[in-house]
């Protein structure tokens, strides 16, 4: 890890990205174990969690839809009453308002789940691991989809003369400009015993980069050299004459033997 980098940590759950950026606050320990670290932090604003996450928070029991009954008490708890709205704004409103209107109370709203999160991350600069984990949040929320609550304040804003509709509307605007709200949460630090496996995970995971950067390369090399200094020698030997054929003075003949000159006559 590069001092000053800025890093991308992967989040499952709603299958993307955000960035952690190194601490520069001081307050944090340089070495957990002996082990030198650099410190990052970094917060996952509120993310729409992946189908396959919503499917299973789903599975685990937390609902999936509002009922019309629980967005009526909502609405009451606000200090409107459904049934006498209904019942003012059926002269109001057109054949199609009023089938928008009776058909978003009528149906169950879809409850949409989201990631946040946030902490301090101690990472091993050699082989990127992370060492401690520390004040981390880790929280589940969930939000009623909107489409139909704005449906609702679309119908209703042609209509705030009826009696009742700027108190359901000041309601209903205050839904939908509502945050997700935490279903759960999970804080947690990283404990002594955890820290201590890490640190021996890294310090062998950094040796065997060592060993890949340097010990190899530099062995290679040694070895690259000794077969030059090898195969240099053994070419020099090759090239050695096997006998030596001394040379004889000028307008001296070589003798010739007997089988060579019976060869040259025949």
């Amino acid at each position: 890890i590069k001092p000053n980098a800025t890093l991308a940590m992967w989040k499952p759950e709603t299958g993307t990205t955000y960035p952690i950026v190194p601490l520069k606050a001081a307050g944090q320990p340089a070495s957990l174990d002996g082990l030198h670290v650099m410190w990052f932090t970094g917060t996952l604003p509120m993310t729409p969690v992946a189908s396959w996450d919503q499917a299973a928070l789903v599975g685990q029991g937390l609902p999936a839809t509002i009922s019309p009954t629980a967005v009526e008490a909502q609405l009451t708890s606000a200090g409107v009453s459904v049934p006498a709205l209904e019942t003012a704004l059926a002269t109001a409103l057109s054949p199609a308002e009023l089938k928008q209107l009776t058909g978003v109370l009528s149906k169950a709203i879809p409850l949409n789940y989201y990631a946040y999160g946030s902490g301090l991350l101690g990472a091993d600069p050699k082989t990127g691991a992370i060492i401690e984990a520390k004040n981390v949040i880790d929280g589940t929320a969930v939000s009623p989809d909107k489409s139909g609550v704005n449906t609702l304040i679309s119908v209703l804003s042609r209509h705030t003369s009826v009696k009742g509709v700027p108190a359901a509307l000041t309601a209903l605007r205050g839904i939908a400009a509502a945050p997700p709200q935490p279903v759960f949460e999970l804080k947690y630090t990283e404990s002594p015993a955890s820290i201590a496996s890490m640190v021996n995970t890294a310090k062998t995971q950094g040796n065997q980069i060592s060993m890949v950067t340097y010990d190899v390369p530099i062995g290679l090399a040694v070895l690259g050299a000794l077969l030059m200094l090898t195969g240099g020698f053994v070419w020099r030997r090759r090239r050695t004459p096997a006998t030596a054929i001394s040379e004889l003075p000028v307008g001296v003949t070589a003798p010739v033997s007997a089988e060579a000159e019976r060869r040259a006559a025949a």
